[in-house]
């Protein structure tokens, strides 16, 4: 249902003055602005009992929907309003007899008095009464339907009345496409609000905003065959791309025939469902390229165009308008990576003289790339400019490399990249020191803007760039919010999903009000709005008064919905507390002797998100842990170099402790060595260079992953106690134990040498275990060959062969091994890596499958039997990262728990960490924490972590490592329960970790059903993957 309905008496004078007249004809001004449609088509009517009859103010004529019809015949008609009108709002007078009152209406428009018709609202009257009832929608069109589409009775429909709202103002409606227009239509939503300064479509999920994207970029290139197009790279296109060659290859199918009618595609020209339109003469500007790079790599922006646009689009290179710096002329003389060691450019060469012949070379590169801007702007002015442009908004609100605080005048250019853009490329590089203080070559927001006509589209998806779509869309133009110059452009819009317009006030207001009105806002919703206000206003819960919610437009609705119940808001703002108090108490009242299973999708996000709490997890329940993925793209080179250079291979002691010691340790790694090979017997002799995959069981996984019982003098000594070691000291051998006790006593000795010594020695441990070493020399030349010629040789952000994705990943692994080691748990049957087949590395990454995914985390279910599984807990299906696709594996072993009636049902705790943040009514949980629980899981995250220890894949919201952030969100929690509780409740607190809290850490806990209706939820948005 969408509208919202008053119960309104004919004496009423609220809605002449207001909005619509009333049964009295009192005049007001809108009675000189509306515009009388005429009635030209009804489903039937009875004598003169037409449909006509609604257009006038006589209570005793009426339309009769159908009588010599049949009673059970459709009751409709259609309205033309000579011209298309904007309605904002509709009444209509029931007969009040209940047994011909209409029950549910719809309202339809359609370009064509015969249609299609299409949706715009449907409002639910009540039965015997024949005052005005009023309704609020929003929409455009000449041609309107009304469709009674159910009665409270069999009978036909008899009504009294009808009135519209109505304004030839048509806002962003008349620029809007059919296919926008489609969209506007299914989402509900007006095509202009207040405080929007540019024209939005919202969509439900990432699935619909690549189609809205690739729909309407279709419908485009048929009216402009040879038009100039702009397309962006990275991720955010993802399903962008993959719904044009959906579109491509299955457009002569009959279900996409209809759907593109649906949309407006065909309905004029029929000629153009014929085929998927021609593009292969369009002409392609790209928007962007980092500087200096060659096509050829695997990072390169150019290189993704001609992979995912050029082929798709079957688009003319000569057609095209590209940064390929290769044909330079100092590159062509000249290698790009010798000019420019590690890929990094000393822009103030510009303004200086060169210091040797390198920055000679490197200043002369500086000039053609400079040159090439130049040459490059004056191309596409030639070319009239972006006829369609299609963009992301970055972190910091960028759109292409144009950063916050850049001059909107600019054109083409060298620039260099701020941190949030450097953090955001990190991944694509191998670490943020590939890419801090970067070079890139962007179009400016002038050659963006240049064709005033252009269709401009800004694409965002998620709540985390929600903050910026807001500045973007809400805030002044100014050059801090780049994307604000597309506000005086009528083809400028930003497609939103749901998550994205989260701080769109008016939508948020026109939910909230909608929910209110119909009797159906949540709980949550409530509670979740009044927190917000009192937050904002920094007041306690219980002393906002009546004047703070009638002051703010969200809480203005909810204090209606409130009081018209006859309730005090006291009542209300009390319950608030009382939520908030029970989240806080049950905090303090943690679950005891049960199994729990903690599911992580990378192997810091446990300890990032409640590692504060697992002292009291450990001591009174039985914890295991599962890793889905290998984790081995957060492992950077310069992390792998920095460990084997600890080693000196020409040092007799070194090569003895270190490699012969793990030599010596072969009985428990030559079951590992020899599924290894039996998966893989070729390259042997040059591992290094090997292409091939391995799937091996490590230690968390031996015997089918089922936890192997462990001898006592062989367990890892827990975290309270020193205790002896419980081998000989004189042994060469160098046990996965032995190595995690030097490391425990180095962090409880806080000693950094044994913390490195163990970090080296795991690394080395992973190493041999990957390549199958035996030999003293091969362990050498293994080392050696990965400081000399593997890494050397590499390119920045160039992707590794994939057994060395295996060895990094086990380098991952073992980071949590010697993390967990410090509370005395054993990797070797606690721990498990699943190492799940979607996580490929790649660009776009495959959906999770049952069979290589989902059933081994059912086959643990069933092994361990938890009472509680932990699992990280997104806001929304934001696209397919790693955490969704997590989410989905845990749920679906859920499922397959179910169908095969394996009696398993956990409860399910939903965590946040440093990617996203639960609000306060969003959770069921609040733990509090000490200062000292959060320095000391700092402190575990740097010292277990090596590969995060210096940030190389830092969020963009903080340049240093997570745990820092971790630290900062539970302290915010802190601050906003303070603020809603009051500092007295906890100052005065009897509970000691409620008063000296210093954090507060967030969950969500749902029964199982309640957590696949979520995971359903989730997938059903993105469902549509499997036909693309």
């Amino acid at each position: 249902m969408h509208g919202s309905q008053l119960d309104l008496q004919e004496d009423d004078r609220r809605i002449p003055e207001s909005s619509l007249k009333s049964a009295k004809l009192v005049p007001t001004r809108y009675d000189e602005e509306r515009i009388i449609p005429d009635v030209i088509s009804e489903s039937s009517f009875y004598e003169n009992e037409t449909a006509s009859n609604l257009l006038n103010d006589r209570v005793d004529k009426i339309w009769n929907g159908g009588h010599l019809s049949g009673w059970d015949v459709p009751n409709w008609c259609v309205f033309d309003f000579k011209q298309p009108v904007r309605i904002t709002e509709i009444a209509f007078r029931n007969c009040g007899d209940v047994t011909h009152d209409a029950k549910l209406i719809n309202l339809d428009t359609s370009d064509n008095p015969s249609g299609p018709w299409r949706t715009i609202s449907t409002f639910q009257t009540k039965e015997g009464i024949t005052a005005w009832q009023l309704f609020s929608c929003s929409g455009v069109s000449r041609y309107w339907r009304l469709d009674v589409i159910e009665r409270y009775t069999r009978y036909q429909v008899y009504l009294s009345g009808i009135r519209f709202k109505t304004s030839t103002e048509m806002g962003r409606f008349e620029h809007l496409s059919s296919v926008e227009k489609e969209f506007l239509r299914r989402s509900k939503r007006r095509d202009l609000y207040p405080n929007e300064r540019v024209g939005v479509i919202e969509v439900e999920n990432v699935a619909e905003l690549g189609q809205l994207t690739a729909l309407n970029f279709i419908e485009w290139i048929i009216e402009n065959p040879t038009g100039v197009i702009g397309l962006p790279t990275g991720k955010t296109p993802e399903l962008f791309i993959k719904w044009l060659r959906y579109y491509r290859e299955n457009w002569n199918k009959d279900e996409v025939q209809k759907e593109l009618l649906t949309f407006g595609i065909g309905l004029e020209n029929k000629d153009d469902l014929k085929a998927f339109p021609t593009t292969s003469e369009l002409r392609f500007i790209q928007l962007d390229e980092f500087f200096p790079i060659s096509p050829a790599q695997h990072n390169s922006f150019l290189g993704y165009i001609r992979k995912y646009y050029l082929s798709t689009l079957q688009i003319k290179e000569e057609n095209c308008l590209l940064m390929d710096f290769t044909k330079l002329p100092i590159f062509q003389k000249n290698d790009m990576h010798k000019v420019f060691p590690n890929d990094k450019v000393d822009i103030t060469l510009k303004d200086r003289k060169a210091k040797n012949s390198l920055e000679a070379l490197q200043k002369q590169a500086l000039a053609e790339v400079d040159e090439f801007c130049k040459n490059y702007e004056q191309q596409v002015k030639k070319m009239g400019g972006y006829g369609f442009f299609l963009g992301g908004i970055g972190h910091d609100g960028h759109i292409a490399f144009n950063f916050r605080g850049c001059d909107p005048k600019l054109g083409t250019r060298l620039v260099v990249l701020n941190y949030e853009t450097s953090a955001q490329s990190a991944g694509d590089f191998g670490g943020i020191t590939n890419t801090r203080n970067k070079a890139a070559v962007t179009v400016g927001l002038n050659t963006i803007v240049h064709n005033k006509k252009a269709k401009i589209v800004i694409m965002a998806a998620g709540e985390k760039k929600a903050k910026r779509v807001k500045e973007a869309i809400m805030l002044p133009m100014h050059r801090l919010r780049p994307s604000s110059v597309l506000h005086d452009l009528p083809g400028a819009r930003f497609y939103l999903t749901s998550g994205a317009s989260i701080y769109l006030t008016d939508r948020r207001t026109e939910d909230i009000a909608l929910a209110c009105e119909k009797k159906t806002i949540s709980e949550k919703i409530i509670f979740h709005t009044i927190c917000k206000l009192a937050i904002n206003l920094k007041k306690r819960v219980v002393e906002l008064t009546a004047q703070d919610f009638l002051a703010d437009s969200q809480a203005f609705p909810i204090y209606c919905y409130w009081t018209k119940q006859s309730k005090p808001i006291s009542e209300l703002t009390g319950n608030v507390e009382k939520f908030l108090i029970r989240l806080i108490e049950r905090g303090v009242s943690l679950p005891a002797n049960v199994r729990i299973l903690h599911t992580s999708p990378h192997h810091d996000d446990i300890m990032l998100a409640y590692h504060e709490i697992m002292n009291f997890l450990f001591k009174y329940d039985t914890n295991y842990f599962t890793y889905v993925t290998s984790g081995f793209n957060s492992c950077p080179d310069k992390y792998i170099i920095r460990v084997l250079r600890r080693l000196n291979l020409k040092s007799d002691e070194d090569v003895k402790y270190y490699l012969e010691s793990l030599l010596e340790d072969g009985y428990e790694n030559e079951a590992e060595e020899t599924e290894y090979k039996s998966e893989e017997k070729q390259d042997e002799e040059e591992p290094a260079n090997s292409n091939s995959s391995s799937t091996i069981p490590v230690e968390s996984m031996q015997n089918g992953g089922k936890p192997e019982p462990v001898p006592e003098e062989s367990m890892i000594i827990s975290n309270a106690e020193e205790a002896p070691i419980h081998w000989s000291q004189k042994t060469k051998k160098m046990s996965l134990e032995r190595i995690l006790d030097i490391f425990k006593r180095g962090y409880n000795l806080q000693r950094d040498s044994l913390v490195d010594e163990a970090e080296t020695l795991l690394v080395l441990r992973r190493m041999k275990q990957v390549y199958g070493i035996t030999k003293v020399d091969r362990f050498k030349s293994i080392i050696k060959y990965h400081l000399n010629e593997y890494f050397p040789s590499k390119l920045v952000g160039q992707q590794d062969n994939e057994k060395v994705k295996f060895f990094k990943g086990l380098v991952r692994e073992s980071e949590v091994d010697r993390m967990w080691a410090l509370n005395g748990i054993n990797p070797k049957t606690n721990v498990f890596h699943l190492r799940s087949k979607f996580y490929t590395g790649e660009y776009f990454q495959p959906l999770p499958d049952q069979k290589k995914d989902a059933q081994p985390m059912f086959d643990l279910y069933q092994q361990l039997q938890p009472d509680l599984v932990t699992v990280a807990f997104d806001p929304e299906g934001t696209g397919p990262d790693t955490h969704y696709k997590v989410l989905q594996i845990v749920a679906q072993a859920l499922r397959m728990a179910k169908t095969e009636k394996a009696n398993l049902k956990p409860k399910i705790w939903g965590y946040r960490n440093v990617w996203h943040r639960f609000q306060i009514c969003d959770s069921s949980i609040a733990i509090p924490v000490s200062a000292k629980s959060m320095t000391e899981m700092h402190k575990v995250f740097l010292a277990s972590f090596g590969c995060q220890k210096q940030a190389e894949f830092p969020s963009p919201e903080y340049d240093g490592p997570f745990s820092v952030l971790s630290q900062r969100f539970h302290i915010q929690q802190q601050k906003e329960l303070k603020i809603l509780l009051g500092a007295e409740y906890f100052d005065t607190h009897w509970n000691k970790k409620i008063k000296n809290a210093d954090g507060f850490i967030l969950l969500k806990e749902m029964e199982v059903d309640q957590f696949l209706e979520h995971a359903d939820d989730l997938r059903s948005k993105i469902e549509i993957h499997k036909q693309l």
